[in-house]
């Protein structure tokens, strides 16, 4: 009984072991989307930063921690997901952040913003081409790789991305953004066309996205607005609540 108790500890060992060594990773590979193209250096650089620990236990791997450590250095990066392939394999699947907005700091620069409001580069002029200007609000300095929060712009991206504007085609059809302070019940925000005509939004922040739809919708009734009308004035919401457009404010 005591040998059989002693075969069975020691085939319980075995198998832990044995476990423990085919779980274990031993392989890290980072995979881009076809629009991004990375060096090796870049690669290696992504993996080290991971802080993904070669030889650790795959069940171990924090994806949450290692993504905050890729993204935290590497501005442009977006880690779309990071894969266990068993047994012993991790792939971060990466792609290119695009800038979307330049938003002014107090110091004079500007802070290149994708989509999530991460901030991809800080510059002193903005000669981008596809990038949305905002200009009446600044926003203290900030890191490279940061996010941060506006919830209005947030809000009405979200709206305007259910309506197919994504990145750089949201940046062409509105390629200034002014933040206008009004009262204490609530501010503006001029949204400049590429055809002329400014679209006024109450900042309402859980409600701008609704008012992003409206202005929009407006915008392509040819039935209410003229192609001619599209090139100046303004399309707002009067003080009876309905949506219309005027010359002149």
């Amino acid at each position: 009984n005591v040998i059989i108790s002693l075969i069975i500890i020691f085939m319980v060992i075995v198998l832990i072991i044995g476990a423990a060594l085919l779980f274990m990773i031993n392989q890290i590979k980072v995979e881009s989307t076809s629009n991004y193209s990375l060096t090796n250096e870049e690669i290696d650089e992504i993996i080290e930063d991971s802080k993904i620990i070669l030889h650790s236990s795959i069940f171990s791997l924090d994806e949450e921690v290692a993504i905050s450590n890729i993204e935290s250095l590497h501005s442009y990066v977006k880690v779309i997901s990071i894969e266990r392939k068993f047994p012993s394999k991790v792939v971060i699947n990466v792609t290119k952040r695009t800038p979307v907005f330049a938003m002014p700091l107090t110091d004079g620069s500007y802070a290149l913003l994708d989509r999530d409001l991460k901030v991809l580069e800080l510059v002193t002029e903005v000669n981008y081409s596809n990038i949305t200007i905002i200009s009446g609000t600044k926003i203290e300095s900030v890191q490279l790789g940061v996010f941060i929060t506006i919830a209005w712009l947030s809000n009405m991206l979200s709206e305007a991305e259910d309506l197919s504007f994504v990145n750089a085609r949201f940046s062409t059809f509105i390629p200034e953004i002014t933040y206008v302070s009004v009262d204490d019940d609530y501010d503006l925000i001029y949204l400049k066309t590429n055809t002329g005509v400014i679209l006024v939004l109450r900042n309402n922040a859980e409600g701008i996205g609704d008012y992003f739809n409206y202005a929009y919708t407006l915008y392509c009734d040819n039935t209410k607005i003229t192609e001619e009308q599209k090139t100046y004035g303004y399309i707002y919401l009067n003080d009876e609540d309905v949506w219309g457009w005027t010359s002149s404010l």
